[in-house]
């Protein structure tokens, strides 16, 4: 009897689970932009995503996929009911990452003026650029979504369009918003409370801060 019960117990246990037909999707955590050739592991298969960030496998819901791609985290997705399903990978920042994003910082500080006629006038605030990257990661389609008078928000886009190749290299076509803030003297210019609901899918740059005092 505890041999046939044995054997019952290691055929439900080993053919129980039924097959499912997955189809899963990787964008990235950060740009929620789908990612092609992320190579999904499911014990010793191997598939790759799309160009839409898709990818289908047959499995079982005791099975673990595993998400790689270089540059990226690790992931693992243990599978369940669900047949359609979207996850994020994070990507990794590298040495080079901190190294370009010096030099296109160091490139707006030893570039970009606080107009005068905002010094005159007194102007000072927070100036919002949109702007997106080309194939080869330019600056490209740049547009002001929170102005600063007195010729501030054109000398942002101005450097803006002549900065070096944006250091997101995996990120190429991407969308980023990038707050400057003037101010004068000793003030406090706050960057302004942004709605982050209207960023979905853009990046979100660290601010530059650009001082001036009156004359």
């Amino acid at each position: 009897m505890r041999i046939a019960l044995f054997i019952v117990f290691f055929f439900a246990a080993t053919f129980g689970f039924s097959q499912h037909v997955y189809v899963g999707r990787v964008c990235d955590k950060e740009t929620k932009q789908p990612l092609r050739n992320v190579l999904i592991r499911l014990d010793s298969s191997v598939t790759y995503t799309n160009a839409a960030g898709f990818f289908q496998v047959v499995a079982d819901t005791t099975k673990v996929l595993v998400a790689e791609m270089e540059g990226y985290e690790k992931v693992l997705y243990p599978l369940s009911d669900v047949d359609r399903f979207l996850f994020y990978i994070r990507r990794l920042e590298s040495e080079s990452d901190h190294l370009m994003a010096k030099s296109f910082y160091t490139f707006f500080g030893e570039n970009i003026k606080y107009p005068i006629t905002a010094r005159r006038a007194g102007n000072q605030g927070t100036v919002l650029v949109y702007f997106e990257t080309d194939t080869l990661g330019k600056v490209t389609n740049t547009k002001i979504t929170a102005r600063v008078s007195g010729g501030c928000s054109e000398e942002v886009v101005r450097v803006l369009r002549k900065a070096p190749e944006v250091w997101y290299q995996i990120k190429k076509n991407n969308k980023f918003v990038i707050p400057v803030v003037f101010k004068l003297g000793d003030s406090i210019s706050p960057i302004e409370n942004i709605d982050k609901t209207t960023l979905v899918g853009v990046v979100l740059l660290p601010e530059i801060v650009v001082a001036a005092y009156t004359r």
